[in-house]
């Protein structure tokens, strides 16, 4: 019975060590997270989750503190009368519950455990844990285990020598404690020096419909205001001509050949690491709020953020929406109003106005339309780009005009947006410690090269795109003519917050702290700089003509059915197609790309086509063939859907207005 009775004690201590890791693990650093999934598709977010976050805390606390209770009261009395029993058992249970505490830990707090080889002091990731209010949980868990751990150390016949281990262990967190007040002092003035990050996405806005980047209408005249305020890229390209791939190269820092979020694969895997992620692991507060669902239905995009608002959904729009003011600037201010004095943030936002269909409020589209468009009309037009390409919506040059006219006017309102946002970060007190990122995931075509919508191709007008950078040490109204990508916005958000993260294969940099760069326009630099961009074979795009495409509906699409890849040199780009159908341009004759040479310049398309093949294969990390590219192998049965999935009719609805969806 006395045997029985000991090892049901013991064993009774593991039972309690496992329950209390998995209390921890509830409400650890990947606590918030777990329970925003819960209610991310209904759009809910405060209070269900903060109730329930709330109240496990709350045991937590009290499950941890019984537990440190009970390790003194039994190292101070004896719990079986035969003393080699209660030796062999309580060395047994203690060297478990070590373990048991052990392990969990380290899984709740594996951000901060991985992110050693961001920070390589090992201090630096707890006491940064303990300032970000997590005082009471850290250090209660670290007493468990210091308990254990010394528990299993000593003679456990011997009642005082364990007693003088529990006071010792005890006198070494009540250290830890005062240490780490004094230390998250030092670590508050430390972040200081790191800097908020905000990154702006302008869903679809080319370069080219910006005044400060020479467009001849004033459409956007908050941000040419903006741009004199901070750092103007010239030269600043997206990586892919659509939202996903271009949106994941910005979270990753990766290429689309390295993150595979493409359209053949819509969905950024989970071992990767995203700019969210990294900076909550370092103590950022991380938000977002999102205009377009194709960033935010399955496609693992919200990886890292512990708050992430899909605004496209009618009940959160509607429940944060303010006279003359856009929701999504609402609910980014009441985040920042709830922010504490040493709280440290990343907010992603994506805007969508500048997406089409092009549906401007009709008083406002009048002063961008050609002379004489009546506003009926003009919202008459059919925007359906399938039809444009089946060649049964043939749009005319003047309807082109009018389509770009609207256009124009959803930047003019996206502009005073933006404006707005700006003015309420200041108001704040905020600009003066915050990177501010403005730029877009790609352009758009409105009758350019023959093409509509941002599909089929890599031209100019879908892959410069803007990009306005303000930075509180930053020269004020400075043009940076030096190439920026997408994957560079990774690495400058991660200078900003002073990351020592790094990420392997990525040719990614800080391009506000860029050594002696070179600019695009100079043609005596050859290939110093080489900007690379892709577009996999269209398996979502084609899904979308649904039944349009019987008949010969297939053959009127089939010159786009493959992969397509850019290469671009300070004089040079090459588009190379998996059909071996390519286009070479001159970009310094010919900047607007309405030239083809390829036919003409057969060995600057070879020499090209190395150059895109050694830039692949250095981002792969192993020797690339283009030659070894299949054919086109996706399935053009009309009807069939592939890409997102598991939409409910509300997200159906909206991806379908927006393109997407058939």
């Amino acid at each position: 019975m006395k045997f029985a009775r000991c090892f049901a004690q013991e064993v009774g201590r593991v039972l309690v060590d496992a329950l209390t890791a998995s209390l921890i693990t509830a409400v650890g650093v990947e606590g918030t997270s777990a329970f925003n999934n819960s209610y991310f598709d209904a759009g809910l977010r405060h209070l269900p989750q903060l109730a329930v976050a709330d109240t496990l805390t709350s045991l937590v606390v009290a499950a941890l503190a019984l537990r440190a209770g009970l390790s003194v009261a039994v190292f101070a009395g004896p719990w079986c009368l035969r003393q080699s029993l209660r030796e062999g058992y309580a060395r047994l249970s203690a060297l478990l519950g070590f373990g048991v505490l052990g392990a969990c830990f380290a899984w709740v707090f594996r951000d901060q455990l991985l992110a050693l080889v961001m920070v390589p002091f090992v201090v630096d990731q707890y006491v940064n844990l303990i300032a970000r209010g997590k005082i009471a949980l850290s250090l209660l868990a670290l007493t468990s285990i210091v308990l254990c751990g010394l528990r299993s150390l000593g003679r456990p016949s011997n009642t005082r020598r364990e007693l003088i281990y529990s006071i010792v262990a005890l006198l070494v967190v009540g250290l830890s404690v005062a240490g780490a007040y004094r230390l998250r002092t030092f670590l508050n003035n430390e972040s200081q020096e790191r800097k908020n990050v905000l990154l702006v996405v302008l869903d679809t806005v080319a370069a080219g419909h910006l005044g400060s980047y020479g467009y001849a209408r004033n459409t956007t005249p908050e941000l040419d205001q903006l741009a004199k305020r901070g750092v103007l890229y010239t030269h600043a390209y997206a990586v892919a001509p659509w939202t996903l791939p271009s949106h994941i190269s910005m979270f990753t820092g990766l290429y689309p050949i390295q993150h595979h979020a493409t359209q053949e694969h819509l969905h950024a895997d989970d071992q990767l690491n995203t700019l969210a992620e990294i900076l909550r692991a370092e103590g950022y507060r991380t938000f977002a709020a999102i205009n377009n669902p194709v960033i935010g239905i399955g496609v693992n995009s919200d990886q890292g953020f512990a708050d992430f608002y899909p605004m496209w959904r009618r009940a959160v729009a509607n429940a944060y929406a303010e006279a003359q003011k856009h929701p999504t600037n609402t609910v980014v201010e009441r985040f920042l109003d709830g922010l504490g004095a040493d709280d440290r943030f990343f907010v992603f936002l994506n805007y969508i106005e500048a997406h089409g269909p092009y549906e401007p409020p009709p008083e406002e589209a009048a002063r961008f339309l050609p002379p004489g468009t009546n506003m009926e009309d003009a919202l008459a037009i059919d925007q359906s780009w399938q039809k444009f390409y089946l060649g049964t919506n043939p749009l005319s040059e003047r309807e082109f005009r009018v389509l770009s006219g609207l256009y124009d006017t959803q930047l003019s309102r996206l502009s005073r947006t933006v404006g707005d946002l700006i003015r309420g970060l200041e108001a704040r007190g905020l600009l003066d410690d915050t990177l501010v990122i403005i730029t877009s995931d790609h352009g758009e075509n409105i009758g350019d090269h023959d093409h509509f919508d941002h599909v089929f191709n890599l031209h100019e007008t879908l892959l410069h795109v803007p990009l306005i950078i303000l930075d509180p040490d930053a020269v004020a109204g400075r043009k940076e003519d030096a190439l920026a990508t997408s994957v560079d916005l990774f690495f400058t958000a991660l200078a900003a917050a002073r990351s020592h993260y790094t990420v392997e294969g990525s040719s990614g940099r800080d391009i506000l702290n860029l050594p002696d760069t070179l600019i695009p326009s100079e043609p005596s630099q050859g290939e110093a700089l080489v900007h690379v961009a892709e577009y996999y074979y269209p398996e979502q795009v084609v899904s979308v003509f649904g039944d349009l495409l019987d008949g010969d509906g297939i053959e009127k699409i089939r010159p786009y059915l493959r992969r397509i890849r850019s290469v671009q040199t300070a004089d040079w780009k090459l588009v190379w197609g998996s059909d071996g159908n390519h286009r070479l341009f001159d970009l310094h004759g010919d900047a607007k790309e309405n030239h083809d040479l390829a036919p003409d310049e057969p060995e600057q398309v070879a020499r090209l086509i190395r150059l895109l093949e050694k830039q692949l294969g250095e981002l792969q990390g192993k020797p690339f063939r283009l030659d070894d590219e299949p054919p086109y192998i996706g399935d053009t049965t009309p009807g069939t859907e592939r890409g997102f999935q598991g939409l409910d009719a509300e997200a159906r609805e909206r991806l379908k207005a927006l393109g997407y969806v058939e």
